[in-house]
C-alpha cells in the first residue's frame, strides 16, 4: 500500500489561513507495515492523514505505540459548541502549517474595550496543536487590537502572562484544558478592568517628541535598529526603526491627531512595525509575546519625560 507525502509550505509564523474544514481533516493512527514502510527501533507506526481525493493516505509523521492522538475534531468543534452553548459570540481565524501545525485565535464578540482613536481590544484565545510533536499544545489567553491585527497582546504586570497559558501533551492534559476553558476565560473577563486601566494609562500620556521616545524604548528592550549593512564603518541600514517611524505616521495621519501621539500609539507602532512584523523578522510566537510584554512593561514603568 503507497503513501503519498504532503509538499512543505515555508512561514515565519502559523502558516496559511485556511478554512475550518481544511484543519478537521480525518487522520488516524496505524502500524507502518501496514503501508509497506520498515520501521526502526520503537518508530512502528505513523499518523496518517486520510483526505477526501480518492488518493492513498499521506504520512505526516512517525511515532511509537505511546504517542496519544489527539484528532482536530475533537478539539475545535467541541471549544465552538461549548462557546455557542454558553452564548459567547465569537470569530475564529483558522491557521496550518505543513498538515501537521494548526494555530485556531477565537476572538470574543461584544465585550472588548475601547481604546480610544479607533481602537478596538477583544478577548481572545489561541489554540496551537501538532501531529508532529514539534508543537506542543498550548491554549492562550490575552487580548486582541483589531487596528494591528498581526498578534496577540497579552495582561501585564509581573508574572500574570504566564498564568494565561495552559500547556500539555497528552490527551487529559488537552481535554482538561477544554473542560476548564469557561473558567479560564472567567479569569480572563475579571481582569479586563485592570487592562482597561493599563490601556488607558499609556493613551492618557501624551509624548511630544515621539521620535526620541521610540529610540529609548528599542534601546531599552533590545530592539536593534536594523541591520549592519558595513561591518568595518558600522553602518546601519536602520530598516526596524525606518518601519517603526512609519506606523506612527500613519496612526497620526489616519487619525487625524494632528501630531499628538500618546505611549499608547508608540507601544502599537513598536508591535506593529518590527515585533509582529513578519518582514523584519521571524521570531516564534512565544518569543513575539515576550517582547510585546517587555515593550509594554517598560513603556508603563518609565513614562517619557
Amino acid at each position: 500500500m503507497s503513501t503519498r507525502i504532503f509538499d512543505h509550505g515555508d512561514n515565519p509564523e502559523f502558516g496559511n489561513l485556511v478554512t475550518r474544514d481544511e484543519v478537521l481533516f480525518d487522520v488516524s493512527m496505524e502500524p507502518l507495515k501496514d503501508h509497506g514502510y520498515r520501521s526502526i527501533g520503537t518508530t512502528e507506526f505513523g499518523i496518517f492523514a486520510n483526505m477526501d481525493d480518492g488518493g492513498e493516505p499521506y504520512l505526516l509523521n512517525t511515532c511509537s505505540n505511546r504517542y496519544e492522538l489527539v484528532p482536530n475534531s475533537s478539539i475545535f468543534p467541541v471549544i465552538e459548541a461549548m462557546l455557542r452553548a454558553n452564548g459567547f459570540d465569537f470569530e475564529a481565524n483558522y491557521y496550518m502549517d505543513d498538515y501537521t501545525v494548526f494555530t485556531v485565535e477565537y476572538i470574543i464578540k461584544g465585550m472588548g474595550i475601547d481604546a480610544g482613536n479607533g481602537d478596538t481590544i477583544d478577548p481572545v484565545f489561541r489554540i496551537r496543536h501538532s501531529y508532529n510533536g514539534f508543537v506542543q499544545y498550548e491554549m492562550t489567553f490575552g487580548f486582541y487590537r483589531l487596528v494591528c491585527t498581526n498578534g496577540l497582546v497579552v495582561p501585564l504586570a509581573g508574572q500574570e502572562a504566564k498564568n494565561y497559558r495552559i500547556k500539555g501533551k497528552h490527551t487529559k492534559k488537552i481535554l482538561q484544558s477544554i473542560e476548564n476553558l469557561l473558567t479560564h476565560l472567567s479569569k480572563v473577563m475579571d481582569d479586563q478592568p485592570k487592562f482597561e486601566k493599563t490601556v488607558h494609562t499609556m493613551s492618557d500620556r501624551v509624548v511630544e517628541k515621539w521620535e526620541d521616545r521610540v529610540l529609548e524604548v528599542m534601546n531599552a528592550t533590545g530592539i536593534k535598529m536594523g541591520r549592519v549593512v558595513n561591518v568595518h564603518t558600522g553602518d546601519n541600514d536602520n530598516r526596524n526603526l525606518l518601519a517603526i517611524n512609519a506606523v506612527m505616521n500613519v496612526e497620526l495621519n489616519d487619525r487625524q491627531l494632528h501630531g499628538e501621539a500618546s505611549d499608547w500609539l508608540v507601544y502599537n507602532a513598536i508591535n506593529e512595525g518590527y515585533v509582529y512584523n513578519n518582514d523584519l523578522n521571524t521570531m516564534k510566537p512565544h518569543i513575539r509575546e515576550d517582547f510585546d510584554q517587555k515593550v509594554m512593561s517598560y513603556i508603563l514603568e518609565n513614562p517619557a519625560e
